[in-house]
This record gives structure tokens, sequence and C-alpha cells, in this order.
């Protein structure tokens, strides 16, 4: 009579395990049972005692388990990896005994909030997911205090080479939420179900939620937040409960005003971030200036440290502005804001402070292999090395050093020196950009540094470019938050400067005059997506000037869909026109055969060679024509289509078909071939079958082109786009 959901399971392959548990206070009895296949028994031996520690838990936190029995069961994906109802639970398949030790954890503790109180998981998916979530923090925290959140993933010595011991498991929770409310992309715990991004269900309604309720039981403390919770369970049991129902609760039994909590951190992005500005000190107190950065005044810890360990902590009821803080003074070293980190503040950066000393906000800076975690109390340099190659600077070794992560800092940097063994050069790059994320008709304004140098040609002598180009861009915020289409702008100016290769007749001989050719290409780029995953579209409008041309372009691109998904019939359309011609180099015109590079923005590894397999890669750019034609550059006007099937299933081929009409071709011009794509987007080779142009002065093999686009392989961006 007080079951809302149903299911059933049955497999004749079942093995049972069955146990019984005695609650602490009513002496009841409950009996649990796993029902398991041969697929990861190892794990399923533990069940029945995973599954009494979190009655027994739950029990004792919120309030007795009110059935008779508790079921685990081995079910397939159809039945859904981790799906709870009623008195029973279904797990599917597991990576460690920590994953499906968390499963059974997370899923039976949906008993509680799911089944018992019956929360409305569609309307307010934070009362069930998300306070469930709060007790498995709770309850892995207690049990594993020394594990580091990614024990459990990786080896132990990586764990203390990349300083991760002291983030224990509720680190993931609010590094999880900090990927997306780092840049404004995050939505208020309290959104409906249907409403949230597929990131932020997980990141608001399980990370953030859970680990803010871990927040205020430890500013309330233990037993008074356990106290309200045991009301409130046995309050609205069995009764479906609503948000405001349990904020009642909480103000009636904590004597505390909770507005910060219902109004900012469940209900808004606010973000909190406090920072310690200076600390003095007299005979027994230290004085710290503290001011709040962001918009939620909530408590906050202060806590004293001498050689790691702590001294002393004390809660701070929160403000907004600037406050003069009292604090006991000691022998120690630092004091930390946030020490144990129980608030998910935004930046925690500002938290440290030394007692002592004239720089007392200097961190020391280290150097880090591959990457860590955000270090409050040190600035670290990530490090990793690289090897590069080009026709004419050959091997290229170095090292990147970087600060770049999983979350996005503000001000990001990559430095990438790399030494050529066969020009004897320094070469690289370097790109630094600063992420501002207002809360306007822009979600994100960035302004970026761009430079890099390489060599781009070894005949008669070696030559080498460098790149220096600053620029800002604009993210126009989405209407709604689901929304697939997205908006950018790009304003940039490009500087190129090129070596060049007088011949000097006297010493009968080519010199290499360093950077003496230079010239400049303003631009600004409009870009519309829609990143749908059915019939996904982009539109750009590009406008480039120099002081020579004026020229604008227009690119569209629509994908039909086939059934799997990335696979479809591509049409790409391109216009261009000349608006202003002063003469310009015909490097700058619109070319029918793509490979459009005078902003040094692709990786060539043979940039000019005239023969030869390195001179077969191209840039899918302009006209996007796969193979060559006897087109001239245009600097009036090009119109092209392009199209490629890819074909269906897992088989990487596409067939593709290209015509165009510029002002400097006699014939419409048209290709139709095989492509091979053996890395979507990135390495593709196209094989031609008929084409217009005559090219009997190439072999066949001559006429096959592949795009190698490495830049598209940037591991930073690669990263972002699967997170986001």
């Amino acid at each position: 009579s007080k079951v809302h959901d149903f299911a059933w399971f049955a497999d004749k392959r079942f093995h049972v395990l069955k146990s019984e548990i005695e609650l602490p206070i009513s002496k009841r009895t409950v009996t649990s049972w796993a029902m398991f296949t041969n697929n990861e028994t190892e794990y399923w031996r533990r069940c029945n005692a995973y599954t009494s520690e979190v009655i027994l838990k739950y029990s004792d936190w919120l309030g007795e388990y009110p059935y008779d029995n508790v079921t685990a069961v081995d079910g397939t994906i159809a039945a859904g990896t981790g799906m709870e109802y009623p008195m029973v639970t279904v797990i599917g398949e597991n990576f460690s005994f920590f994953d499906f030790e968390y499963t059974i954890v997370h899923e039976l503790g949906h008993n509680w909030f799911y089944g018992i109180l019956g929360s409305n998981e569609r309307a307010n998916p934070w009362m069930d997911e998300g306070m469930n979530t709060y007790y498995n923090l709770r309850l892995f925290e207690n049990k594993y205090p020394n594990n580091s959140f990614i024990d459990n993933y990786v080896d132990e010595k990586y764990v203390r080479f990349a300083h991760l011991k002291k983030y224990t498991h509720k680190a993931q929770y609010v590094l999880s939420y900090l990927i997306n409310a780092r840049q404004n992309l995050d939505q208020e715990c309290s959104t409906k179900a249907i409403d949230f991004t597929d990131a932020n269900y997980g990141n608001d309604v399980y990370f953030k939620t859970g680990f803010i309720f871990h927040y205020l039981e430890k500013y309330l403390g233990e037993n008074t937040f356990d106290s309200i919770m045991k009301v409130y369970y046995e309050t609205w049991k069995f009764k479906h409960p609503q948000p405001q129902d349990l904020r009642n609760i909480f103000s009636q039994n904590s004597n505390k005003n909770l507005d910060w909590f219902f109004d900012d951190l469940l209900s808004s992005t606010k973000k909190l971030d406090y920072k310690i500005v200076s600390i003095h000190s007299n005979d027994s107190l230290y004085v710290l200036k503290i001011k709040n950065k962001a918009d939620i005044a909530s408590p906050f810890t202060l806590t004293s440290i001498q050689h790691k360990n702590k001294i002393d902590t004390k809660w701070y009821d929160g403000f907004s502005g600037t406050k003069k803080i009292s604090f006991p003074k000691s022998e120690s070293k630092f004091i930390e804001l946030d020490e144990a980190w129980d608030i998910p503040e935004i930046n925690r950066r500002n938290n440290v402070i030394r007692t002592k000393g004239i720089l007392k906000k200097v961190e020391p800076i280290t150097f880090q292999f591959l990457g860590s975690v955000e270090n409050s109390e040190r600035t670290e340099i990530n490090y990793f090395p690289v090897v590069g190659f080009n026709n004419y600077d050959k091997v290229m070794l170095g090292v990147a050093f970087y600060n770049n992560s999983l979350i996005q800092k503000q001000f990001e940097y990559s430095l990438v020196p790399m030494y050529s063994l066969a020009t004897k050069e320094l070469n690289g790059s370097a790109n630094f950009m600063y992420h501002w994320n207002p809360n306007s008709i822009f979600q994100a304004i960035e302004p970026k540094l761009e430079t890099k140098k390489y060599s781009f040609r070894s005949s008669p002598v070696t030559q080498s470019f460098v790149k220096i180009s600053p620029g800002i861009n604009f993210t126009i915020k989405k209407r709604f938050a689901r929304s697939q289409i997205n908006q950018h702008i790009q304003v940039r100016s490009v500087n190129i400067w090129q070596d060049e290769e007088p011949y000097n007749f006297a010493e009968k001989k080519y010199e290499r005059k360093k950077f003496s050719n230079n010239y400049q290409v303003n631009e600004i780029n409009y870009l519309l997506a829609n990143k749908r995953t059915i019939n996904p579209f982009s539109f750009s409008v590009v406008l480039q000037q120099n002081k020579k041309f004026i020229k604008t372009s227009l690119e569209s691109n629509y994908r039909f869909s086939y059934k799997k998904k990335n696979k479809g019939f591509d049409v790409r359309v391109f216009a261009g026109k000349f608006l202003y011609d002063n003469n310009a180099s015909p490097e700058f015109g619109f070319a029918m055969s793509g490979n459009t590079d005078y902003t040094y923005d692709h990786f060539f590894l043979g940039r000019t060679d005239n023969s030869g397999l390195l001179n077969q890669q191209f840039a899918l750019n302009d006209g996007g024509f796969k193979n060559l034609t006897l087109t001239t550059n245009s600097k009036n006007w090009l119109l092209t289509l392009n199209i490629k099937a890819a074909a269906p299933g897992k088989i990487p081929l596409a067939l593709y078909a290209d015509i165009g009409k510029s002002s400097t071709s006699e014939i419409v011009d048209y290709d139709i071939g095989i492509a091979v794509i053996v890395v979507r987007n990135i390495f593709e080779i196209y094989i031609p079958i008929k084409q217009s142009s005559n090219l009997n002065q190439l072999s066949y093999g001559e006429k096959i082109r592949f795009v190698l686009h490495l830049e598209k392989a940037n591991p930073f961006e690669l990263v972002k786009n699967i997170v986001f």
C-alpha cells in the first residue's frame, strides 16, 4: 500500500545470495537479496555486505527502512545500468569494486528519496538524485577518508606524483560542478529535469546538489543536520513532499537564516568566491581582511596550518563587500579559507595567505608533468615533451608548457618551444587567452594572442615565417540552455613576417633576408552552428581587409543524417567576392582547389613543396575541391558546391563530388571521387575518379590528395569538445 512504482525481474541464470539485517532501533529484520549471473561474480559476492551498510547508515541518518525486503539485481542495459525501484535496484556492469560499491550505495539510497518520500524527480530532480548523492558522498568520505578522488582509477604512484592525495572523494563533486560553472554554463539546481543539458544534469543535479548539502551539514553540524532530516523524513514519508516543505522543516528547526542556501545555491547560478586580501597581527589575534568577490553571502571557515597540520578551524557568517575578521593567533605558517573543501567556491587561488614574511600571497612555482588539479597553495606549470616535423625544419624536439586542464582558468596559456635538428633554430608556438564570462548578451568574451614560427621553404635557402595574431572572440549567449545553436564572432589581426631569398649577383648566390616581407590581414568572422544530432548545419560569413584588398565569403554546411551517428550526406556551398583589389598578390585570391593559407592557420608538412607526397596535403577551404584544377586563383568571384556521401555502417569510405565556377575559369569545373576517412575531419584521403581539368602532366598517384588538419587535433580543444 506504500509503493508507487513496480518492477519484476527473472533470469534462469541467477545465483542468489540471501542475508538478514537487524535494524538497531526497532530490532526488525530486513531480508536482503543479491541476484546475479556469472558476469562479475567477484563483485557480487560482496553485494549483501554493501546492502547491509546502506540500510543501516541511511536508517541511522534519516529514518528506518520500512520494508521487509531489499534486493539488488544484475540487469542488462535494457533494464538500466543503474536503476531504482522500491525495494529493488538494478545494477549493470562495473569496472572495479569501487564502481560496483558506489552504484549499490547510490541506487539503494533511492529507496528513501525516490521510494519512501516519493519526491517528483521530473519536477524537482535535486530532491531525489541530489539529496541521495549527498548521502553517497557522506558514506564514502566516512568510510574512505584517506582516499583521493582518483585513487580507484589510476596508479597510486601517479596520485602522489601529481599531488592529488589531498583531494579526497568529495573533490570530484565540486570539480565536476566547476567544469561548466567557471564558464557560466551551469543551471539552477531547482531546474526541471527536462530543461537540463546532459552535462548539467550530472554536474548540477547530482554533484552540485550533493556537495552543497554536504556544505550545509558541515555548517549546521552533523547532529543538528541529522535531527532536521529525521523530522523531514518522519513528517513526509509516503506523502510526496515539495521543495517548500523541506525548506520549512530546515527553517523551523535550524534557528539559522538559510536564504543563502535555498535562494542562492539551490535556486540560482550565483557564484561563491571569498578572497583573503591581507593579514595583520596583534598580541593575541590575527586580523584578516576578507573580500566577497561574488554574489552569495554564505558562511565560510578559516583554518590555521603549521607544517600541513591543522591547528584551529572557525566558522564565520557570510557577508557582502569587505570585512575584517579576527582569528586566534598561533604558531601557524598559513591561514587558509575553506581548507577542508566544504564550499563550492568558483576560485580557490585566493584562499591562502602566509602569517609572516613580506610577500605573504606569493605562491611557490612547481613544474608538474602532464597535469594535475588546481592547487591553492602553489602555482603549477604543466609540461610534456613534444616532437614535431615538417619538410624544412625536419625533426623538432621541444617541451610544451601550459596551464590548461578540464576546468577552465581565467587566464590560460601554452608555450611550445621546439628546436630544429636541421636548421639549428628555435621554432614553436605560444598562445594566450583570457576568459571573461559576463552575464549579458555574450556568454564569453575572450581576448587572445596567437604566435608561431616555423620554416616554410628550403630551396635554395631555408626560409622562416613568424605569425603574431592578436584577437578577441565573442560567444553569443544561448536563448535557453538546451539549445544546440552556437553563435560566435571572431575579430583578429594576422601579422606575418617572412624571410626572402634575393639573388646576390656579386656573390653569385641566394641570400636570406630575415623577415623582410611582411603583411597584415584584418578579419571579422561570424559563425552560426546548430550541433543537433540529426541534420546539423552551420553558416559563416568572413570579411578580410588588407591594404591592397577587401574581400568577403560565405560558407554553408548541411548534413542529411543517416541512422548512424556522425554519418550522412554532406552539402557545402561556398561563395566569395572581392570588394576591392589594388593589385593584390594572387596568393590572396580565392582558390578553387582550396589550400589558401596566407594567414598560416594550418599545419603543412610540405607547405611550399612542388612535388612529392607532402605536396599532396591541402586545406579544405575556399572552393573546397578535393582534387587539383587548372583554374587559377580568382581576385573577383568564386562559387562552388561540394557534396560528400558517407558509406553506410562502419565502412570508412565516402563518395564526393565538387562543382564550381570562378571569374578565372573558362569552364564549369568538377571532380568526382572516393574519400577514405581515416579520422573524420582530421585525416582524409581523396582519390579521383573523374575531373574536368586535364592534368596529364601528373601521374594518377600524384592526383590523389589528403587533408591532415593537425590544428584540429589540439588536445585541449578535443577535451573541451568532449566535455561540452
